[in-house]
Order: C-alpha cells, then sequence, then structure tokens
C-alpha cells in the first residue's frame, strides 16, 4: 500500500524569483530591528554630511570661497578638541549599554552613563585649558580667532550628545526625529542671516548653538524615556573606563592628525581656494562613505554579543561589493555634481580630486568594517590604535615628501589612498592571526 505524501510536500516549487522574494522577506522579517537602525543611523549621517553640502552653494554665493576655506582651516584646528573630548567612548559605552539593555539592568545603565558624561565634562575643562592659549597666543591665528571662539562652542554639545545611547538600545528613530529638526531650524537661521562674507563667524555660531540644541533634546529624551538615575563620578573613578577607552582614542586622535592635518597643510600650502575645493570632493565622498559605514555601526551590537567567523566572511563580502558599486556609481556623476554645486569654474581644480577620492569609499569601508566589526568587538582595541599608527606613518612620510617636491594636490590624495590600503593588510593579516576571520 502506498503512502500519500503531505499537501505541502506534493505541492510544485515555487518560481526561482518568488523564493528570492520569501527569503528577503523572511530575512527583513528576521532582521528589522537593524534594518531599521541601519537605515536610521544612515540618514542622520546623510542628514549631517549632506546639510554642509545643501547650504554649500548659498555660503560659496555669499561669503565666497577664501572665507569658507578659512572656516574649515579653523574647524580642522577645533577638530582635536572635540576627538579629545569624545575620547572614543562612543564604541565602549554602546558596548556595555547593548549589554545592560539585553539583561534590563537600569542601575548599569544609569552607571555607565554618568560615567561617561563625567569622564567627558572634565576631558572639556582640560580642552578648554588647552585651546586658551592656543587661541590668544599664537599669532599665525590670530585672523581666525572668532572662527575658532565659535567653533569651540560645538565642542560643549559633544558631552550630552547621546548618539552611543540609542545605538546601544537600538532606538534610533527618535534621534533621527530630532537631528531633522534642528537642522531645519539651523537652514532657515542661515538663510535669514548669513548674508555676506563678514557673516562667516555668524555662521559657525549659528551651527554651535544647534549642535548644542540638539544635544539637549536628545539627552533631555533618553533621561525621561530611560529613567536613569545620574550623578556627578569622581575623577579618579573614571580612571579605569578612560584607560579602557584609551586606545580607541588614540587611534581617533591619529586619524583627525590625518584628515584634520592634511586640511591645515593644504590650506597653509596651497591657499584657502585649493583647501575649498578639496574640502568640497572630501564632503561629497564623505556622504556615501557615511552611509555605508552605517552598516557597521548598527551591526555592532548584535556582532558583539553573537560573534562568529561564518558570519563576519559574509558580511566582508557584501561590504565589499557595496563599496565598490558605490565608487563606480559616484566616478560617473562626477561632472554632474561640480557642476550642480557650483564648482564648475574651478572644475580643473576639483575633478581630478574628486574622482581619486572615491576609491576612499570601499577603502574606509572595509577598514571600518574590520575597526568596528572583528576587532572593536572582541575588545582587540590596541591593535586597532597600532594600525592607526601605521596609517599616520605613510601618510606623515608621504606629505613629507610631498612637501619637499613640491607636488600638486593630488598627490596627497594619493597618499591618503595609499595609507588605506596598507591599513586594510595589516587589519585583515591581524585578525587572521588572532583567528578572527
Amino acid at each position: 500500500m502506498s503512502l500519500s505524501l503531505p499537501y505541502q510536500m506534493n505541492r510544485p516549487p515555487l518560481p526561482a524569483p518568488k523564493r528570492l522574494l520569501q527569503r528577503l522577506s523572511s530575512m527583513v522579517r528576521g532582521n528589522r530591528l537593524v534594518l531599521e537602525n541601519f537605515l536610521s543611523l544612515g540618514l542622520i549621517n546623510v542628514l549631517n554630511s549632506s546639510f554642509h553640502l545643501i547650504i554649500y552653494p548659498i555660503l560659496i554665493h555669499r561669503v565666497g570661497a577664501e572665507a569658507y576655506g578659512a572656516y574649515v582651516y579653523a574647524f580642522s584646528i577645533i577638530t582635536y578638541f572635540t576627538t579629545l573630548v569624545t575620547y572614543g567612548l562612543d564604541m565602549i559605552g554602546t558596548r556595555y549599554l547593548a549589554h545592560y539593555d539585553k539583561e534590563r539592568d537600569l542601575a548599569g545603565k544609569s552607571h555607565i552613563t554618568s560615567l561617561i558624561i563625567s569622564s567627558r565634562l572634565y576631558l572639556l575643562l582640560l580642552s578648554f585649558l588647552l585651546f586658551l592659549p592656543i587661541v590668544l597666543w599664537v599669532g599665525a591665528l590670530a585672523p581666525y580667532r572668532t572662527l575658532l571662539w565659535a567653533s569651540f562652542l560645538s565642542v560643549v554639545g559633544c558631552v550630552f550628545m547621546p548618539n552611543w545611547y540609542f545605538i546601544g538600545i537600538q532606538r534610533t528613530r527618535i534621534y533621527l526625529y530630532i537631528q531633522i529638526a534642528t537642522k531645519v531650524l539651523l537652514a532657515v537661521a542661515i538663510i535669514l542671516w548669513v548674508l555676506t562674507p563678514h557673516h562667516m563667524a555668524r555662521y559657525v555660531l549659528l551651527a554651535s548653538v544647534s549642535n548644542i540644541l540638539a544635544a539637549g533634546i536628545a539627552f533631555g529624551y533618553i533621561l525621561w524615556r530611560e529613567k536613569l538615575s545620574l550623578h556627578l563620578v569622581a575623577l579618579r573613578k573614571c580612571f579605569a573606563l578612560l584607560r579602557e577607552a584609551t586606545p580607541l582614542f588614540l587611534s581617533y586622535l591619529v586619524m583627525t592628525v590625518k584628515s584634520a592635518g592634511l586640511n591645515l597643510v593644504i590650506g597653509s600650502l596651497f591657499g584657502m581656494t585649493s583647501l575649498t575645493g578639496y574640502d568640497f570632493s572630501m564632503k561629497i565622498v564623505s556622504v556615501v562613505m557615511y552611509i555605508t559605514k552605517q552598516l557597521n555601526v548598527a551591526l555592532f551590537p548584535s556582532v558583539s554579543t553573537s560573534y562568529t567567523t561564518e558570519r563576519i566572511r559574509k558580511i566582508l563580502r557584501g561590504e565589499l561589493l557595496m563599496g565598490i558599486a558605490c565608487m563606480a556609481a559616484l566616478m560617473l556623476a562626477a561632472k554632474p555634481i561640480i557642476w550642480i554645486m557650483g564648482n564648475g569654474p574651478i572644475e580643473d581644480l576639483i575633478l581630478p580630486v574628486f574622482l581619486l577620492m572615491t576609491a576612499l569609499i570601499p577603502i574606509w569601508l572595509i577598514s571600518g568594517f574590520f575597526i568596528e566589526l572583528v576587532l572593536t568587538a572582541n575588545g582587540r582595541n590596541r591593535e586597532v590604535f597600532v594600525n592607526q599608527l601605521l596609517s599616520l606613518a605613510v601618510i606623515a612620510l608621504g606629505a613629507w615628501v610631498a612637501v619637499l617636491l613640491q607636488v600638486e594636490l593630488t598627490a596627497f590624495v594619493v597618499i591618503v589612498i595609499l595609507s588605506g590600503l596598507i591599513e586594510i593588510a595589516f587589519l585583515y593579516a591581524t585578525g587572521r592571526c588572532r583567528a578572527l576571520i
């Protein structure tokens, strides 16, 4: 006697497109939170990066390339103080918070938040003590003093900016809404009050106030929503957390020296107009780079709590393909972007720099993958720092040779690309050596 198979087993197989759609739908449902956070973080970084591009034509038209280059020059100096205040605590705080949130430990969340805010308050005081003699007594910075003071206010907002908290609890949508609201207010203020080259400092002041406002609203929401019990932690009790974050801080400091340092060198050697062109190209590339890189940030909480080499390899393959595709698309759109943004008259200066910089998208995406999802997720912060030192050494040596030979601006971009490739090679070798990939 023959047995009949169940109905489900007798059904003909679904066509390939339908099976693919079912699998994609299942993946989306199973990773809804990761996808939502990836999209929110991507939109936040697009907003922060593209905002400067949206207002860029207005600023260039009203204040001029020379004044805008002076702002970039001054802000590059302030970036060092921003790096000091943030101190790499975002990634450390996110890692602890993801664990406490998973365990529903309110006391743990309150403790780590108190530690981070207290540590940053002490670092803000240190930053001000370092900033004061620089801005008052360095004669070469005298023309930029007003811009420096206005830019330094944004460092205050970094103390209370709780982006790391929203990422740790995987609820980034509210943070996105806050960023949108404050950016809209800032855009309106710029249109109304930034009208001439003499208003450049006014623009910087408005941007700093907007940053402080966004931080205050977001931090207030966290206190209300999470019912945290915060207190000021003594400095000596913050040392353990600061020691843990020091390798990451040094890594970010090296990255700051590479990026902000190049801005200062380019501004000094080629003038503020060339710095404006370089900064424009970097901003365009950064918009795409930040969108793609947020995939690493969104995946970090889940990867750090359930790490497997098989999963990591799949993520690496996907990110490599995504980076190459984004690079190719941006290269094809290079000329239209330059003209739309009002830089057509200096296309000869910008275009070669722009095309070279597109290679940084897959390079920075993959290096970020290794740093955040492989090394930092496994507590290998010292290896991250060694990697950044190696990259800085390559850039410093290359920049020194470029200055001696008096090469063109494109040579500096080639140096950055070369340092990124060496960085990836070192990170891959380290991951293989530690059996992490």
